[in-house]
């Protein structure tokens, strides 16, 4: 879990995932680098989403295939000195 001090943001990680085999289901696989991303539960809806749901992460219609970027997660939250006690990641500034 994430929270966000600063806005007030919550958001669970679920589940790590390779977000090109996802898309590629029932077509012909291509030889691509695995791209690792998370499905995500937030607190708010979409249409509520405060700056770091719509940096993070993306419209729900694309959400099962694109989640949020391990990457991109990654270096947002390391910029930003998150701090992580047990399964908690709390992040102190906005981006």
């Amino acid at each position: 879990m994430i929270v966000f001090k600063d806005t007030g943001e919550v958001c669970v990680l679920v589940e790590r995932f390779n977000s090109v085999e996802r898309r590629e289901k029932g077509k012909n696989k291509s030889k691509s680098w695995a791209n690792w991303c998370w499905d995500a539960h937030w607190s708010a809806s979409w249409k509520e989403a405060g700056p770091w749901q719509k940096f993070l992460s993306c419209e729900p219609k694309y959400v099962r295939e694109y989640g949020i970027s391990g990457v991109n997660l990654f270096n947002s939250l390391s910029h930003r000195r998150a701090i992580k006690k047990g399964n908690i990641i709390k992040v102190l500034k906005t981006p």
